[in-house]
């Protein structure tokens, strides 16, 4: 039930970007918002975290070209012997268009590119040799560049290995135990709305008592 309210948030929206040209109007244009402290979804995903009302992240109007990309879904495995690594992107775009893609080693060498006409959705994938894997201690990231019409997305992939065998949990090779450590944002004067050196803080004073 929760991803189907997702859903239709995410298509009600789009929905409202689509018929935007109809209310705007040039010169000054208000924009009312409608905050509700329950709704039906509201319970769906319960969380032992303060309920507070409000918007508390930043709230923005973007302008996309008729035809653009709508999601990526990307899916980067590894191989068992950590010899390569394959990075496999699903694109859905809200029309056709030839999207243009490259990926950037974290040294910003560029590993792999190439380009594809999307129509409504497509994938492509990449190969990368001798990855250089992802941990909490050396957080390699590569970065995934798109390129439709307009636009350019950046995206950052992480490769990592997991896998279980006879019980016991494998991180890249490596035997590891793990302990749950669940963390919101609050701040005891702004509430849900946490400013980023809080944040950064918090991560510290984790980090401090050995919370990766």
């Amino acid at each position: 039930a929760k991803y189907v309210v997702l859903w239709l948030v995410y298509y009600i929206a789009l929905s409202l970007a689509t018929n935007a040209f109809n209310f705007v109007k040039v010169g000054k244009n208000v924009i009312t918002v409608l905050v509700v402290k329950w709704c039906a979804a509201s319970y769906l995903e319960d969380q032992d975290m303060y309920r507070l009302s409000g918007i508390f992240r930043e709230v923005y109007l973007l302008l996309r070209d008729p035809v653009h990309i709508v999601d990526v879904y990307n899916h980067p495995t590894v191989a068992e012997d950590f010899a390569s690594a394959t990075l496999r992107c699903e694109l859905t775009l809200s029309g056709k268009a030839q999207v243009t893609y490259s990926l950037s080693a974290p040294d910003g060498s560029t590993v792999a590119a190439g380009n594809q006409v999307v129509d409504g959705a497509g994938e492509f994938a990449v190969t990368v040799d001798a990855p250089a894997l992802w941990n909490d201690e050396t957080p390699n990231l590569y970065t995934l560049h798109l390129h439709a019409g307009s636009e350019f997305i950046d995206i950052p992939v992480g490769f990592k290995h997991i896998a279980i065998k006879d019980g016991v949990l494998y991180f890249n090779g490596q035997k590891i135990k793990t302990k749950g450590v669940n963390r919101h944002d609050s701040h005891p004067v702004l509430g849900s709305t946490t400013p980023i050196d809080h944040m950064i803080r918090d991560l510290m004073i984790m980090k401090a008592h050995n919370v990766n």
